[in-house]
């Protein structure tokens, strides 16, 4: 600073020069440089970018919707358990999982697997209560579009390349689950814990995160545009 300074002022005739002065852009808000934001971006990918336009989703109503339903029950979990496992033995495993918008609510289209057996889970808008047993859970490749599951303990399940979007997920346990390929996109993950979860390719997209625990989670190629991280651990 001491340098520069020597060199502005040290120059000849420099009151023959322009008027010296700072575009008004750099003292709005808008343009002000974050440390913390910076930091962010560094630690989240991409989390200083803005997200995809949510005009028109119903995010709200199918969580809400999803809370009304009657909780799910030990016996439907295991019963979908079942007809899961045989339908990823069977060639269900390795598809692709595409969006579609249908009068501002979301659904999910699984695309690019055939099994010969079983049923692909689908939770689509369920009310998984946080009574439930999931804890070590293997279910990837599982469809949890929309669903209510506030509070519930995930911890060290398989949820792989499953579909979370626009869910409501506040207050629940991811600690050591592998989450890789998982789309959580616009899902309410308020205080969520992400502690040493494998959130390899993770979409985080428009995410209300705040308050959200990331101590120790592999972040590789995760992405976070538009997401809201105030006040995460890491």
């Amino acid at each position: 600073m001491k340098e520069r300074r020597s060199e502005f002022y040290g120059q000849y005739a420099g009151h023959t020069k322009g008027m010296l002065k700072t575009p008004e852009p750099y003292w709005t808000t808008q343009n002000t440089l974050s440390i913390d934001r910076l930091i962010l971006s560094r630690i989240f990918p991409m989390s200083d970018a803005p997200g995809a336009s949510v005009a028109g989703l119903k995010t709200l109503q199918m969580q809400q919707n999803a809370e009304l339903r009657p909780p799910m029950k030990g016996s439907e979990l295991k019963g979908i358990l079942e007809k899961h496992h045989r339908f990823l033995s069977t060639g269900g495993a390795g598809g692709k999982w595409e969006t579609v918008h249908v009068s501002g609510l979301v659904l999910g289209i699984y695309t690019g697997a055939k099994a010969r057996e079983g049923e692909q889970a689908n939770l689509d808008r369920k009310h998984i209560p946080d009574t439930l047993e999931l804890t070590g859970i293997p279910l990837p490749f599982a469809n949890f579009c929309g669903c209510f599951a506030k509070g519930v303990d995930f911890s060290e399940a398989d949820l792989s390349s499953s579909l979370f979007t626009d869910s409501m997920l506040e207050n629940s346990n991811f600690g050591e689950a592998n989450l890789d390929g998982v789309d959580f996109s616009r899902a309410n993950l308020r205080n969520a814990c992400f502690m040493n979860a494998n959130l390899t390719g993770t979409d985080f997209e428009n995410c209300d995160l705040t308050g959200a625990d990331f101590t120790g989670a592999i972040l590789t190629d995760s992405r976070f545009p538009g997401a809201d991280l105030t006040g995460v651990k890491y």
